[in-house]
């Protein structure tokens, strides 16, 4: 059986078509669009790769105290010693210990409420009872945690 080779088209882009046994056009681009096509994809890729791998690496820049605190209370879970320690001032580290308990409170009370004044935030519980203290304090445009007390 012999096969005849298919027509072509010319459109009015210049770009050849080729019609398939099942009526379809098919477009090849030219040689100018395929290099623009790919160079676009590459970019896309190589830009969302920079991007991805950049996410998570860092806190968030806290710009107030109840910033701060909404934070930590949102991602306690996931804070490891490390990460905690970046949102602290660099000379006041905090160990696993503060961190473990904190996070207990943070999960035990869901409802909370608080007080703040200036750059301490008080953290209570429904029925008033003292959950825990933090002090922020400003370094280099962003808000470090100073301190965090429990009652005892």
């Amino acid at each position: 059986m012999l096969r005849a080779p298919l027509p072509s088209l010319q459109t009015k882009c210049g770009q050849l078509a080729r019609v398939q046994k099942v009526g379809i056009l098919i477009f090849e681009p030219s040689m100018k669009g395929a290099r623009l096509l790919k160079y676009t994809i590459g970019i896309t890729i190589l830009s969302s790769l920079l991007f991805l791998s950049a996410c998570g690496q860092e806190p968030l820049v806290i710009r107030s105290t109840l910033e701060g605190d909404q934070y930590v209370r949102n991602n306690i879970e996931s804070f490891t010693s490390d990460t905690f320690n970046q949102l602290m001032l660099s000379d006041q580290p905090i160990d696993e210990t503060a961190i473990n308990q904190l996070r207990t409170i943070i999960s035990e009370n869901e409802q909370t409420r608080y007080t703040r004044y200036d750059d301490e935030l008080y953290r209570y519980d429904p029925t008033g009872e003292l959950l825990y203290y933090t002090k922020w304090t400003e370094e280099n445009g962003e808000y470090k945690l100073a301190a965090l007390e429990f009652p005892e």
